[in-house]
């Protein structure tokens, strides 16, 4: 049962018009991310910028592809496959981090803990209804690294790691 805080879906992609599908998922990031500061337990979170591509934050991309990798001397992209199932839950990351203390009766989730990372900084995982949103902690405000949709597959292996952390 989805909560009424989880936004409806973005439009499917259009493979055939695939940069204005594109542009068109770029402007929304930017309305739903950039344009209104969003807050996890009173500190702000920052989205990483570089290394752009085409004009577009890497943090757009985390959202919208399953992989993307830049090469950090040159700005060439090595590898992107876009996702659809990222690309119409680009709303979601942004509920997610606002509501993750749900407490309206009507789900058992939204899933959060938290887990040090191997660079030793402590990052926070919410898991709501197959998408997982994930953010670093720094001194003064919070990094966010990824929010993706969650296959059938890594659900369990993911609550399993939900488990042993809480």
């Amino acid at each position: 049962m989805c909560c009424s805080w989880l936004p409806e879906f973005y439009d499917y992609p259009v493979w055939a018009e695939y940069d204005k599908y594109e542009m068109g998922l770029f402007d929304e990031f930017l309305n739903v991310y950039k344009n209104k500061p969003i807050y996890f337990t009173n500190e702000r979170v920052s989205f990483k910028r570089k290394p752009e591509y085409l004009g577009k934050d890497e943090s757009f991309y985390h959202m919208t592809c399953r992989k993307f990798e830049v090469d950090k001397r040159t700005g060439e992209i090595l590898e992107r496959d876009p996702d659809p199932e990222r690309m119409i839950r680009i709303r979601w990351s942004r509920a997610i981090i606002e509501n993750h203390l749900c407490n309206n009766g009507c789900c058992m989730e939204p899933y959060y803990w938290t887990k040090v990372f191997k660079n030793g900084n402590l990052r926070h995982k919410i898991y709501k209804d197959q998408y997982l949103v994930i953010l670093e902690e720094r001194e003064d405000y919070f990094l966010f690294v990824t929010g993706y949709y969650v296959d059938d597959y890594r659900v369990k292996r993911l609550l399993q790691e939900y488990k042993k952390c809480i």
